[in-house]
């Protein structure tokens, strides 16, 4: 469901902004009929889905509009690696390119088949972030008794988000 504040500041803006309100994991068809429609008025040279059900609704269209260009982001680790090999197949032969936001996420990507992958990185500067100047695990070889405090901005569903990683680099 979109956030009607975000809703109306995107539709002050230039683009033309189309919201459905589909239920989440609906699978009815009109939706996909509405979506031919849209491509079909509208020209759109490609369609970008953020998740597998999106992907699902952009790879259908492009079965029906050929010359639509479907580009998928892989957001999180675990996700290529869960594709069977029935979406594996549709995947390579409807995805135009797949975007992996981590040098992580991309190998996990192209070791799990998919092809036409490209890593586009996170979009924030991380070094503009980073002051200290000897590294956390210099200084606490110094103090061993300090226990560092560590703070993490995600969702706490591991698997995706690596809140175990975070723990086992500490």
């Amino acid at each position: 469901e979109a956030d009607p504040a975000l809703l109306e500041k995107l539709r002050e803006g230039p683009a033309q902004v189309v919201a459905w309100n589909r239920p989440r994991g609906s699978r009815d068809p009109r939706y996909l009929g509405r979506l031919l429609k849209l491509t079909s008025d509208t020209r759109p040279t490609i369609i970008h889905a953020h998740n597998r059900g999106s992907k699902m609704w952009a790879m259908l269209a492009k079965l029906a509009q050929p010359r639509l260009r479907v580009v998928f982001t892989v957001h999180a680790m675990n996700v290529a690696s869960g594709y069977g090999a029935r979406h594996r197949m549709l995947h390579n032969a409807l995805v135009d390119r797949t975007v992996a936001i981590s040098r992580a996420v991309t190998r996990e990507c192209e070791e799990s088949g998919l092809r036409n992958v490209v890593l586009i990185p996170n979009g924030v500067d991380l070094s503009r972030f980073r002051t200290a100047e000897e590294p956390l695990a210099c200084r606490l070889e110094r103090e061993p008794d300090r226990v560092p405090l560590l703070v993490t901005v995600a969702r706490l569903v591991h698997d995706i988000k690596g809140q175990d990683v975070l723990i086992e680099a500490a």
